[in-house]
């Protein structure tokens, strides 16, 4: 069954209240105590970061993206900047975790996906590289350099599609819908009481462990199984000459 963050009216299952179970602390044990609802606010977040690591270290072609963000209008993980001729280092938020794709428009408004290069060897190989319509890209912390170096001006020319970790929860959400699979709720409910459970000696601390160990091994082939791609396979028949 799928959870919202909070529901102190019981009409659906809310996060803050499976906390409440989980630690023992009862109903409005967190929600009626906005220091310690501040405190499993940021408990949730970290459960919800560490979702995310895991599901970006397992889905290699199958890009996970939080659902909440199309839920509250927000846009796509599609950042664009503008081509400055003669600029070849671009630097992009901290919010594009993984970059996927890199896209760039030519000085005739053609859109062409660049080649990744990975120069780990020699990190600063384009400084002094020639100028031109780009073909590849680097990756050299938050900047993406583009080889050859732009030799033209294009706005809102480069595009880059990324992985972004979760919508952050904050403590006045209520009822706000969760963007990862239903599923996996509780899991982020049971992570971030794990901290809870074991500070204050509480005794369903290695039980409620065991639950957090068998939901990311789930975590893990779920991803991955919506990352495998079907491909038709081209085999040798055989035929006897007998």
């Amino acid at each position: 069954m799928a959870y919202v963050f909070s529901d102190t009216n019981y009409v659906q299952d809310g996060l803050i209240q499976e906390c409440e179970d989980i630690t023992g602390l009862g109903d409005g044990g967190i929600s009626g105590d906005t220091t310690r609802l501040k405190s499993f606010t940021r408990k949730l977040n970290n459960a919800l970061d560490r979702f995310h690591t895991i599901a970006f270290q397992y889905d290699s072609l199958w890009n996970f993206d939080d659902r909440a963000y199309a839920d509250n209008d927000q846009t796509l993980p599609i950042a664009t900047t503008s081509i400055v001729s003669g600029q070849s280092d671009y630097l992009f938020d901290d919010e594009l975790l993984v970059v996927t794709q890199v896209f760039i428009k030519d000085s005739g408004g053609t859109w062409r996906e660049l080649t990744a290069q990975d120069d780990k060897n020699a990190p600063n190989i384009y400084i002094g590289a020639t100028s031109g319509t780009p073909t590849r890209y680097e990756l050299v912390g938050n900047s993406i350099l583009l080889d050859p170096i732009p030799n033209y001006n294009s706005t809102d020319g480069l595009k880059v599609t990324f992985k972004r970790s979760g919508r952050r929860f904050n403590y006045t959400d209520g009822a706000l819908p969760i963007g990862i699979p239903s599923i996996f709720h509780e899991y982020l409910a049971r992570y971030a009481c794990q901290s809870y459970l074991e500070k204050n000696g509480k005794i369903s601390k290695e039980d409620n462990f065991r639950h957090i160990q068998l939901q990311e091994d789930a975590i893990k082939k779920f991803v991955s199984s919506r990352a495998k791609p079907k491909r038709m396979y081209l085999g040798i028949k055989q035929e006897s000459n007998k």
